[in-house]
């Protein structure tokens, strides 16, 4: 029998098939929450998913003020670029400061801003907004640090890829990416393509292991075929993500995805994208590992300055009192 007390309303832990033992460590984490029943509800079912596809969608998480601030900070540094060092990437450049840039060049080649949030106050705001810290921070069960961003105007139409092959946290296994909506996404403006179940695929070798790395001898072709050869042998849909301003993507490290074709040129995709660890294993920012960080907190989250270029550190400030 049963001895008297709590544990008689339960099956007893140490007796569990192994798969409902995976199910109680999410039934226990989210009883011991101090948060009303509905929120638990929430929870639970957002971890079950994060634990069975990978991701969750946080719908219209990030308050339209806030975007507005960072799209406005975009405009003015787009506009006045010659007086801006923060960096972009593109076809055509490759991560160097937007001053040195010809305009001609921003749109039309796949140009993203590089960790556009130490300049802006609403990035950093977005990066670190309440809603995606409380979950995140139930992921790791830890705190939470942001490591990098990205910000794009158009469609990456980048092929089938891991983030935990690039974006290196100390531990891979403690890491996750938010990706924000910045607008309402037109399906022909190459969104967001997404492979529910994947994170739990077989990892791809570059030929040194699973980060791509100097040394490394396969290509990003190779990798993406890879991921999808073995989506294709395990059944798994590649699904396209069309939200609307303020939506929240938040995906596993491993769960593959990508962006899909643009068929329409006119058309822009601004979204954010925010790469997450812990700081016991993400201690010093990666533009140099050798200085100890400024760190910055919001919501309960940190953001390390960067060493390379403090006088950019929050220079935008349109969201400092929002």
């Amino acid at each position: 029998m049963f001895a008297r007390g709590p544990q008689q309303l339960d099956f007893r832990r140490k007796r569990l098939p192994w798969v409902d033992e995976l199910r109680y460590a999410i039934e226990d984490h989210v009883r011991a929450q101090p948060i009303d029943v509905a929120e638990r509800a929430r929870l639970r079912q957002r971890l079950f998913q994060w634990m069975g596809l990978g991701y969750v969608v946080l719908e219209r998480a990030i308050e339209p003020a806030l975007i507005d601030a960072l799209l406005a900070d975009i405009d003015e540094v787009m506009a006045n670029h010659r007086d801006h060092s923060s960096l972009i990437l593109s076809d055509k450049y490759d991560h160097v400061p937007i001053r040195t840039a010809d305009p001609q060049f921003f749109f039309g080649q796949r140009m993203r801003f590089v960790d556009l949030h130490h300049a802006s106050v609403a990035a950093k705001r977005i990066s670190l907004h309440a809603q995606i810290v409380d979950f995140v921070r139930h992921l790791f069960a830890n705190d939470v640090v942001m490591m990098q961003s990205l910000t794009f105007l158009e469609g990456s139409q980048q092929l089938l890829h891991q983030d935990h092959a690039y974006v290196f946290s100390g531990n891979p296994a403690h890491l996750c990416a938010s990706w924000v909506a910045l607008e309402d996404i037109d399906p022909r403006a190459g969104p967001l393509t997404y492979v529910p179940g994947s994170h739990a695929l077989p990892m791809f070798d570059w030929g040194n292991g699973i980060f791509r790395q100097s040394g490394s001898t396969a290509t990003e072709q190779q990798f993406a075929e890879h991921i999808d050869r073995h989506c294709r042998e395990a059944g798994l849909e590649r699904l396209t993500f069309c939200p609307k301003k303020g939506d929240v993507f938040l995906w596993h490290a491993a769960l593959a995805h990508g962006g899909s074709p643009v068929l329409d040129r006119s058309l822009t995709r601004k979204s954010y994208v925010t790469h997450y660890s812990v700081p016991q294993t993400y201690t010093r920012h990666y533009r140099d590992k050798t200085r100890k960080p400024v760190v910055e907190r919001i919501n309960g989250g940190l953001v390390y300055h960067d060493p390379t270029d403090p006088k950019n550190e929050n220079r935008l400030r349109r969201a400092e009192n929002g």
